[in-house]
């Protein structure tokens, strides 16, 4: 398959040099406070890059998965302070990747176009926004998970 220019230069722009930790953890121009790291997990290449972009604009340090494995792949080594879920992706529903995350205590907002009656209980822990949410609205609630704001969280609830 062709990579667009976009996803090629985006890829450049992400690919970590050999050797570096793939999530530095770097302090911001106006704090010493580590910056969250979101990990997005979007199978939409216009969708992930959006949020990717809005994200990184806002402060946090992003990393961003395509597929359940490399979700998993990325969680087998480290923990993000939030994510942001589609539920249905290329290969399979992200099931593992929100157990995970939940058995973590990792905040995650789901972002999906299936229906919450129609998500597994795995997904339940998290903010649902259906798609097609604004990134403004998904901003929003990373950066109150991101404060450990909960509120609002269950979906069973809802």
């Amino acid at each position: 398959m062709q990579m667009s220019m976009r996803q090629t230069t985006i890829e450049r722009r992400l690919k970590k040099p050999e050797g570096l930790d793939p999530f530095p953890r770097q302090a911001t121009s106006t704090s010493m406070i580590p910056a969250p790291l979101v990990l997005v997990l979007e199978d939409e290449e216009l969708i992930s890059w959006d949020l990717e972009v809005s994200l990184v604009e806002v402060g946090y340090l992003v990393a961003t998965a395509r597929s359940c494995a490399q979700a998993a792949d990325l969680l087998a080594t480290r923990r993000p302070d939030v994510a942001v879920l589609d539920v249905l992706l290329s290969d399979g529903q992200c099931v593992d990747v929100a157990k995970k995350l939940h058995a973590d205590d990792v905040p995650f907002v789901v972002h999906s176009a299936l229906a919450r009656t129609e998500v597994d209980d795995a997904f339940r822990s998290g903010t649902f926004l259906a798609k097609p949410a604004g990134i403004l609205d998904i901003v929003g609630a990373v950066t109150k998970l991101a404060a450990g704001d909960q509120r609002g969280n269950n979906l069973s609830k809802r």
